[in-house]
């Protein structure tokens, strides 16, 4: 990998030599597009006359990173690099820029799509820096419009003009996208984008730019979505609720919610996703007026019941009202009742006051992989252990999230898991004092 492009002076005809033995085994070039860095890549490319000097080259990635005092650079100053940057050999193509010269960006980006619009091997582009403007939201529509091998398209900019939204439905071979953000009223559109070939779909922004956008869609081989939603406490559309349409999205198989308010309206607009084998439900972290609690137990035996297919379900932590009861420990039995393919679970829970319980729980016949987060225990940790191993008697990992940040918990957990692994291995009847001495050695 070149990470540093420096010329001094006139390259020599033997320089140009071992330039030219080694530039075909360059296959990724990642650059910060500064001033010194752009005189050099012109240079290079005076010096090429118009050769390709890297015929193998397969991926770019690009960081714009010029200061706020360098001279403007037009398109035209940017079409001798694109010719040098983007070969006939390019597969993906990465571009961010984050700083303040927006100009200098865009400038870039508008003869960089013409230049790949040439290119049939390209597979990929991702695209990070600020707004969309008007011009190169035609050049990136005519793009998409026109390409027909591009499998992955990445455009993590501040909006999302429903023409692009469009514009890559129309690209044949797409299998995976990712868009942040859908804005609101100004995203509404009554077009359809059908999205014949999407597999893997990513997208975040406000709720009512997520709810139009989602009925734009349809995609019937989606099999991943995930979704971040900004703005949850005002008011307005669900964006959940088209997920009831089940002809929207037939093959959806795996879901994923990140920064997201739980609570019942988004649940129960998912509860008719029965198919789903994956859930994954990661909280935003709260704010000052959040009352972190358990989730509580009516909505696990809810979700557990409404998925029977599940393989793997994460759930963050809950923040809401503490009026329900809250999941305990042996409460996590309703997922061998209704979930018997389950192999991951991840939910916090309160496992506390376990010396007092006697009853028969049945037991998961697949659960291998078990996270507790940050779930409470106490002193009583055989009698924990032994609710676990009733509950899982096939697990063969256990963690809590309290090792990864060294809490005072963690040795009590560990000791936990350790009597889990006990129980599982020993075929006869454990004691504390013989299952002590065998993991104490």
């Amino acid at each position: 990998m070149i990470q540093d492009v420096t010329l001094s002076g006139c390259l020599w005809a033997s320089e140009w030599e071992r330039f030219r033995l080694y530039s075909p085994f360059v296959k990724t070039l990642k650059i910060t597009m500064d001033d010194q860095n752009y005189k050099a890549l012109r240079r290079l490319h005076a010096y090429s006359k118009r050769q390709c000097l890297l015929p193998n080259l397969h991926a770019v990635d690009v960081w714009i990173e010029f200061s706020e005092w360098s001279m403007p650079l037009s398109a035209v100053d940017w079409v001798p690099i694109c010719e040098l940057l983007f070969g006939p050999t390019l597969k993906q193509m990465d571009c961010r820029h984050l700083g303040r010269s927006r100009d200098a960006a865009e400038q870039m980006l508008i003869p960089a799509l013409d230049r790949l619009q040439s290119i049939p091997s390209l597979e990929k582009l991702c695209w990070t820096g600020g707004s969309i403007s008007d011009a190169v939201e035609k050049s990136l529509c005519h793009f998409l419009s026109n390409t027909q091998h591009l499998r992955s398209l990445t455009l993590n900019t501040p909006n999302i003009p429903p023409a692009i939204l469009l514009s890559a439905s129309h690209t044949p071979a797409l299998t995976t996208a990712s868009f942040s953000k859908f804005q609101g009223a100004e995203y509404i559109s009554s077009s359809h984008a059908l999205f014949e070939s999407l597999t893997d779909l990513e997208c975040n922004g406000t709720g009512a730019g997520l709810d139009v956008a989602f009925h734009a869609v349809k995609a019937p081989k989606l099999n991943r979505i995930s979704i971040s939603m900004c703005d949850q406490r005002r008011e307005g559309p669900n964006p959940f609720d088209i997920l009831k349409d089940s002809e929207r999205f037939p093959a959806l198989a795996d879901l994923r919610l990140k920064d997201l308010r739980p609570s019942w309206v988004h649940l129960e607009a998912i509860l008719s996703l029965t198919n789903l084998k994956i859930l994954h439900i990661n909280s935003i972290v709260p704010e000052f007026d959040s009352i972190i609690c358990y989730w509580p137990v009516t909505t696990i035996r809810r979700l557990a019941k409404s998925f029977p297919k599940l393989e793997s379900l994460v759930l963050g932590d809950w923040y809401g009202s503490m009026d329900d009861p809250t999941v305990s420990l042996p409460d996590l039995e309703c997922f061998a009742q209704f979930c018997p393919q389950l192999r991951q679970l991840t939910v916090s829970v309160d496992a506390r006051r376990m010396e007092g319980f006697s009853g028969y729980l049945i037991p998961h016949p697949t659960l291998e992989e078990v996270d507790l987060g940050e779930s409470l225990s106490d002193s009583f940790e055989l009698e924990i252990a032994k609710v676990v191993h009733q509950l899982w008697p096939c697990l063969r990992r256990g963690v809590t999230g309290w090792e990864a940040i060294g809490d005072w918990r963690t040795p009590r957990w560990e000791r936990i898991w350790k009597y889990v692994e006990g129980f599982r291995t020993s075929r006869s009847t454990v004691t504390r004092n013989n299952l002590d001495s065998e993991i104490h050695g």
